[in-house]
Formats: structure tokens, C-alpha cells, sequence
């Protein structure tokens, strides 16, 4: 089993960005009836969510949230070692977002720069990788989660209303007698169950033309799939047996742990692994009511969602993240709460990444 502990790494901070574009999914009453927005909202819990601008990218969320840490953290940006950026919405298909990112925030060339192509459980994996280069010599790390999803149809009803976007960054050091625990799987089996089937290398010429795909869902080829049910079986079994084998591994007791956070799938999904972990919801933040789905963004957006009120206090938490590939995670951390900044608001965007013909 794919367990692991490090104990030279400690969390510096974490911030998170969002667009100033909000997205009150009332909106969608006149297209797909009142009662299937009742239904909706009921069940997934999706209120409204921050979407990006036709010109804005998740990189940008990223790069706001990075300036906004690195300035409060006081740190030299020749003093950092790497940056990692986990998403599944990059800028292009090449170079690496990672590189282009590094560029920006003027970070010295010393500093390695790549991109993890990981969506939900995205952020536990992200946090592996970076305390592995914490322990095999590098100092500091900035490690980067964000979507900017724009390859979803609005008439398809399964996708239009779930997902928002956000850009986050946590800032990882070199530290002695901290200690954090991880636990990673893989069922590449369920690869078809999230998928976008056509426009990279596999599936280069798909059709852009709209067909349904089950009642009152419309999409091409171009467009994300997910089979609701199918993830909706795996959401609710296999986190919750890495979960039991996470704590009888590490020898934890969930009642040390002060907060729970769970990939913010949907609000029904999250009731259901709290309810069969027997977990006080007090203990479970929920952030997808004004975000929505975030992919790898979501835990640490609900981790600095869930600060925002808190002050100077020592947290336990263990976090759960789960989803496309299929993949999922547990890991557990302690932070202080002021470690986490408020969530940024913005609408700028990298214009000199946009499309130029010579």
C-alpha cells in the first residue's frame, strides 16, 4: 500500500484566489425547471460559483493567491526551490503552466518548475510530491492548485451548475519535528468515468457537434464526461475504507482531530462519507455552497474557507481527497489558523499569455 511520513516538512501558509465573476445558479431556473434547480441545489448543494472570465485562465488565480503569500511570508523568491502546479485545466497543452508561472512571479532559474496532471485527489498528491523534494534537500516549495474549467456545455445539466473555479497556493519549508502522514491509490479501471474524450492525442478529431448523452444532457466530444453513478458509488466506498486504513496505519483517534476535510464533490456525497464515519458535522466544513466544485482546489480552498473566522488556533486536520483518474488520498496536518490569508477576489489576467500570430 501506497503509505508515507515526513518528517522535516512544515505548512508556511496557504492562500487562495477567485474570480470576482459570481454565478448565482438561480439563473438556470428558466433553462432546467424549477424543480430540477430544487433537486440541485438539495442534493449537490451548489449555491453559486466563482467563474472565470473568457480572458482569464486558472493560472492567474494562482499567480494572485502566490504574490499575495510570498509578500505576506517576507520570502526572498531566490530562496525558493521549486514550484509545483497541480491542475487539469492548464494555459496550453505545452510548455507546462508550472514554467510560464515561475516566470511571472520572477523566480530564479535555479527554482524547478512542473505541472501534476491530477484533478480531486490532485491536492493530497501535490503535497506528497512537494514534501518528497523537502526531503530529498530542497528548502522551500510553492505548491499550486487550481481550475479554470471552460470545456463544459451550459445545456448540459449534470456539469453546468457544479463547478466553479479557484487558484490556491500553499507554501511548504524545510522544518525540524513536524510530521505529516499520507496515504495514495490508483484504479485506473474507472478512467472512462471522468473524461474528456476528444482533443489530445488519443481521440485528436472528435465531433463538435451537440448530442445527448442520457436525458436532458447535451455535450460533443470536446466536452467533460462524467458517469454520475458510477462516481457516485466509488465517492462513497473507497474513501471511506482509506480512511479507516489511514487511521489504524498512523494509530490515530478521530477524536484528536479537530476539522475533516473532504474534496467538496457534492454536498450529499460529503454527508454520506461523514455520516458512515461517524464524524459531527461541526467537525466537516462545507465550502461548495459558495464556490462549488473546485477539483484540486477545493481542500485547500475549504481549509482557508474554514479559517476565515479563527484566530491563532492549533488545528488538527485530516484531508480526503478523491475523485477523477480514479484516484484518492488521506493525509493529516497541524497548522495555526493564521497561517491561512483571506480569499482573494480578482478579474486580472496575463496578457501576454494570450494568442499572438507572427
Amino acid at each position: 500500500m501506497a503509505f508515507g511520513t515526513f518528517e522535516n516538512v512544515e505548512i508556511k501558509g496557504i492562500c487562495a484566489a477567485v474570480p470576482c465573476n459570481v454565478i448565482d445558479n438561480d439563473i438556470y431556473e428558466e433553462k432546467f425547471g424549477a424543480s430540477t434547480l430544487k433537486k440541485f441545489k438539495k442534493m449537490v448543494g451548489v449555491l453559486k460559483r466563482p467563474v472565470v472570465l473568457p480572458e482569464q485562465t486558472m493560472s492567474d488565480l494562482c499567480y494572485s493567491a502566490t504574490e499575495k503569500l510570498i509578500e505576506n511570508l517576507g520570502w526572498d523568491r531566490s530562496s525558493i526551490d521549486a514550484l509545483i502546479l497541480v491542475t487539469q485545466t492548464p494555459d496550453y497543452f505545452m510548455p507546462a503552466t508550472a514554467c510560464v508561472l515561475q516566470y511571472r512571479l520572477g523566480l530564479s532559474e535555479e527554482c524547478l518548475a512542473f505541472d501534476i496532471n491530477l484533478g480531486c485527489s490532485g491536492y493530497i498528491y501535490g503535497m506528497y510530491t512537494a514534501c518528497s523534494l523537502i526531503q530529498g534537500g530542497i528548502k522551500r516549495v510553492l505548491l499550486l492548485a487550481g481550475e479554470g474549467v471552460k470545456n463544459k456545455n451550459e445545456e448540459d445539466r449534470s456539469m453546468s451548475m457544479l463547478f466553479g473555479d479557484a487558484g490556491t497556493v500553499t507554501a511548504l519549508e524545510a522544518a525540524d519535528n513536524k510530521k505529516i502522514n499520507f496515504l495514495l491509490r490508483t484504479d485506473g479501471s474507472g478512467f472512462k468515468h471522468l473524461i474528456i474524450p476528444a482533443g489530445a492525442a488519443r481521440n485528436l478529431n472528435g465531433s463538435h457537434e451537440l448530442s445527448e448523452w442520457g436525458e436532458g444532457i447535451m455535450r460533443n466530444d470536446f466536452h467533460a464526461y462524467m458517469d454520475g453513478t458510477e462516481v457516485f458509488n466509488f465517492s462513497i466506498d473507497k474513501p471511506v475504507s482509506a480512511h479507516f486504513d489511514f487511521f489504524d496505519k498512523f494509530k490515530l483517534d478521530k477524536s484528536d482531530i479537530d476539522l475533516f476535510v473532504f474534496h467538496q464533490a457534492n454536498k450529499f456525497i460529503i454527508n454520506s462519507i461523514a455520516q458512515r464515519l461517524d464524524i459531527p458535522k461541526e467537525k466537516v466544513p462545507i465550502s461548495l455552497d459558495r464556490f462549488g466544485n473546485t477539483s484540486s482546489a477545493t481542500i485547500p480552498l475549504t481549509i482557508v474557507d474554514a479559517c476565515a473566522d479563527r484566530s491563532n488556533e492549533n488545528l488538527r486536520m485530516v484531508l480526503n481527497g478523491f475523485g477523477i483518474g480514479l484516484s484518492w488520498g488521506v493525509m493529516n496536518i497541524e497548522i495555526n489558523t493564521d497561517i491561512c490569508l483571506p480569499i482573494i477576489y480578482t478579474d486580472d489576467y496575463f496578457k501576454e499569455g494570450a494568442l499572438e500570430r507572427v
